[in-house]
């Protein structure tokens, strides 16, 4: 596969004078968790769900509704690219290097297209390894009960992007960034300033996390995995026993791990 065929096109942009209010909306409207941010025309930074959700969660900013938060406060600036010459190995390792899950495209100066990791994981489908193998085993857990600002410190120290909610040891939901990120926004556009600090902090993984989570066997195959995360944007999946007790979890980044180890 090309990179020529991976990237996703047009890309979507935002001004960096705009609101993150209008950036998240902007993102749920396409279905995406990034966008390339502009001024002019030209290429300045690209912002995240994660971003947001960071900015948002921040004591400093925690007070401030995301109408009055400009993209330019929360997006990364200058960010790395890839030209259209680049390889599928070459971007996986600079993903994986850097920490980063989406990746301007440029042909010369001009912005043609953005490539994530979702894109890349189309290479994955027909990978019949075991995903016993490639999953990241005894993954972090909280439960329903847990404070969701103590969950989120959680993803933030482990610099992890979800947490499943257990339940006696029993996958009940899954609560990640994006969960902060959308939550927050709404959450901030509803509730008076005076009384967001106090409420954020009494949140719990419960009134935020995602249930009835879709998990895989640990007999199942790459491939497998790979093909249910993109047909239901999933960023990454529970594995379970027999029991249905979880035992791993596997996401994007540990397929992107496998792709790098094979090029």
């Amino acid at each position: 596969m090309e990179i020529r065929e991976a990237i996703s096109k047009p890309p979507i942009t935002i001004d960096k004078d705009a609101n993150l209010s209008h950036a998240l909306e902007i993102m749920k409207k396409n279905n995406i968790s990034r966008l390339i941010v502009i001024e002019n025309g030209k290429l300045v930074g690209i912002i995240t769900e994660i971003d947001i959700a960071k900015k948002l969660g921040s004591s400093k900013a925690g007070k401030v509704s995301s109408e009055r938060l400009h993209v330019s406060a929360a997006m990364t600036e200058k960010p790395i690219t890839i030209s259209l010459n680049s390889s599928i190995s070459e971007v996986a390792q600079l993903m994986l290097e850097h920490r980063i899950s989406g990746l301007p495209v440029m042909d010369n100066d001009k912005i043609v297209g953005i490539i994530t990791r979702s894109d890349l994981i189309k290479a994955c489908v027909d990978n019949t390894q075991p995903i016993e193998q490639i999953m990241t085993k005894n993954p972090a857990t909280v439960s329903a009960s847990t404070r969701a600002v103590h969950a989120r410190r959680i993803l933030l120290d482990r610099k992890i992007s979800r947490l499943p909610v257990v339940e006696e040891g029993k996958l009940i939901g899954i609560v990640t960034e994006e969960d902060f990120a959308k939550y927050m926004g709404a959450f901030k556009k509803v509730v008076p300033d005076r009384f967001k600090y106090s409420r954020i902090r009494k949140l719990l993984v419960e009134d935020i996390m995602t249930q009835n989570v879709q998990s895989v066997k640990q007999s199942a195959t790459v491939g497998e995995v790979a093909k249910l995360m993109l047909d239901y944007s999933f960023s990454g999946v529970p594995i379970v026993d027999k029991d249905d007790r979880i035992i791993g979890i596997v996401t994007k980044t540990d397929l992107l791990k496998s792709i790098a180890q094979k090029s």
